[in-house]
C-alpha cells in the first residue's frame, strides 16, 4: 500500500510538473492531499474485501471512490488555488494517469 502511495504521489507530481505547475508550496498540499486520499482509498478497499463483499463488487466500487479522491483533492487544493474548473480537469487527469499506470503495472507484475 505504501508503494502505491508513493508511486501515485510521484507520477502525480511529474504530470503536474510537466503541465507548469511549480510552485514548492502546490507541491507539498498535493503530496500531502494525495498520500492521504490514496492511503484512505487503499485502505477502503481492503476493509470491504475483509469485510466479505465480492472482488466484482470492491472492483465496481473503485470508480465512485475514485470520483470522491478527485473532488477531495480538488477542493483541498482549491483552498488554496481557488475553485477553478482548470484544476479540476488537471487533478482528474492526474489520477486517471496514475489509476491507468497502476492498473498497467498490476498487469505486468502478474
Amino acid at each position: 500500500m505504501v508503494r502505491a502511495a508513493i508511486l501515485t504521489v510521484v507520477i502525480e507530481t511529474a504530470f503536474f510538473f510537466i503541465i507548469g505547475y511549480r510552485g514548492k508550496l502546490f507541491f507539498l498540499y498535493w503530496a500531502l492531499v494525495n498520500l492521504f486520499t490514496n492511503i484512505a482509498l487503499n485502505l477502503s478497499l481492503r476493509v470491504m474485501l475483509v469485510a466479505g463483499m465480492s472482488l466484482p463488487a470492491v472492483k465496481i466500487s473503485v470508480y465512485p471512490l475514485e470520483l470522491a479522491v478527485v473532488l477531495i483533492e480538488w477542493l483541498f487544493l482549491s483552498v488554496f488555488h481557488g475553485k477553478k474548473l482548470k484544476l479540476l480537469f488537471h487533478v482528474f487527469l492526474s489520477n486517471l494517469i496514475s489509476y491507468s499506470a497502476g492498473l498497467l503495472i498490476d498487469l505486468l507484475i502478474r
